[in-house]
C-alpha cells in the first residue's frame, strides 16, 4: 500500500488534474469534501494543487482543522509557483511583450534580407530614374558592387 501512495504523489505532482479528475471519477471523497460540483471544477482548472491537498486531509468529521491547513498552505504554494512559472516562461517567448500595440509596433528586431547585387543595381536604376540619386551617385555604387 506503501508503494500505491507513492505512485499517488508522484502522478499528483507531474499531472495533478488528471489525478483529481479519477479520483472524482473512481471515489466519492471530492463530492463528499464540497458541497457541490462547482468548487472542484474550478479546483481542476485554476488550483488543482490545492484542491488535492484539501480532498486529502478533508475528514467527514472534522473537516479541516490544526495542523492540516499546513498542507492546504502547500497546495496554495505550489499553484502560485506554477502559474509564476507560467508567465515568466511566457515573457520568454520572442516577440512577445505586454504592452504590445500593433500600431506603435515596429519591426526594428527582423534581419535585414541581403539583396543580390543584381537587385540592388535594380535599385539603385529606380533612385536613379525618380532622382532620388545623381548619376555619378549610380555609376560609383554601381562600380563598388561589380568590384565585389
Amino acid at each position: 500500500m506503501l508503494v500505491f501512495g507513492c505512485l499517488v504523489a508522484i502522478a499528483a505532482g507531474l499531472a495533478p488534474r488528471l489525478v483529481l479528475i479519477i479520483m472524482w471519477i473512481v471515489g466519492p471523497r471530492i463530492n463528499a469534501a464540497f458541497d457541490n460540483f462547482l468548487w472542484p471544477l474550478l479546483g481542476i482548472i485554476f488550483v488543482p494543487y490545492t484542491t488535492i491537498m484539501y480532498v486529502l486531509v478533508w475528514s467527514p468529521v472534522t473537516g479541516v482543522v490544526g495542523w492540516d491547513w499546513l498542507w492546504i498552505a502547500l497546495g496554495v504554494w505550489m499553484d502560485i509557483m506554477k502559474w509564476s512559472r507560467i508567465l515568466e516562461n511566457r515573457k520568454n517567448i520572442p516577440g512577445y511583450s505586454e504592452d504590445y500595440d500593433d500600431e506603435e509596433y515596429e519591426y526594428e528586431d527582423e534581419p535585414e534580407v541581403e539583396l543580390s547585387s543584381t537587385e540592388e543595381l535594380e535599385k539603385l536604376a529606380g533612385l536613379r530614374d525618380e532622382g532620388v540619386i545623381t548619376e555619378e551617385e549610380f555609376a560609383e555604387k554601381k562600380k563598388q558592387l561589380l568590384d565585389l
